[in-house]
């Protein structure tokens, strides 16, 4: 019974860790000049991103 629940955790860790990944690389993206369309996006994305970490961090 322990196996399935460590491998669900594991699961969570490599969701979580490319989620991270995938908010480094956006915010990377977006730039100090003013919002364009791409960079509203982008900030759209990041949002987006740090919403589903939120919500896997309290349950």
């Amino acid at each position: 019974m322990a196996e399935p629940a460590k491998k669900e955790k594991r699961n969570v860790v490599n969701i979580k860790e490319k989620l991270y990944d995938r908010l480094t690389v956006l915010r990377a993206c977006v730039t100090d000049a003013p919002v364009d369309r791409l960079d509203h996006h982008f900030l759209n994305e990041i949002e987006f991103l740090e919403d589903i970490l939120d919500w896997i961090e309290r349950n």
